[in-house]
């Protein structure tokens, strides 16, 4: 006579294998790979972007405003870099800066949460507005007209969007 041990063993091992293979079949088939790539790449946002949507603002506005008033050859995509805390170059020459905007760009430096990917440039493109990190994985976007599809005007790359508030954006590289 077979014991019922005996008799369930083979059951059981059969059923871990069918469970195992309807894992991994269904993780291929809905993409699990793509989808903690997916997570990974949400990784360096800023979480609680309401704390810094003044400074951002200001930031914005100063940008703006300062290419509407000075810049008069090809003012439609202009760079910003920043140099430390408290400074901004246009186009290799360091820009008097008001106090409040120093604080501002302080600010905004700090709010970039990732080490390795650390806020450094500023793209203003017509009304958009791009906060870019140096390694260019990961920009805060103030597009008031559309959503954006790029993460800074020269850097066409296949991207992902998630919309913070009317006019703001996270913009990660797919």
């Amino acid at each position: 006579m077979i014991s019922k041990k005996t008799f369930l063993k083979p059951i059981v091992i059969l059923l871990i294998c069918v469970t195992l293979s309807l894992t991994v079949a269904i993780l291929s088939r809905f993409g699990f790979i793509n989808l903690l790539m997916h997570i990974d790449r949400w990784s360096p946002i800023i979480e609680d972007f309401n704390i810094y949507i003044e400074d951002f603002g200001s930031l914005a506005d100063f940008c703006s405003d300062y290419i509407a008033e000075k810049v008069k050859e090809n003012p439609s995509s202009q760079r910003w870099i920043s140099y430390g805390k408290g400074q901004l170059f246009y186009n290799g020459n360091i820009v008097d800066l008001p106090p409040s905007i120093v604080e501002s760009l302080r600010v905004v430096s700090s709010a970039f949460p990732n080490p390795d990917s650390q806020f450094d440039m500023i793209w203003c493109d017509e009304d958009i507005v791009y906060f870019c990190t140096h390694d260019g994985e990961y920009s805060v976007v103030r597009s008031p007209l559309s959503y954006p599809n790029k993460l800074a005007p020269e850097r066409e790359t296949d991207c992902l969007t998630r919309k913070i508030t009317d006019k703001w954006y996270h913009v990660v590289r797919k």
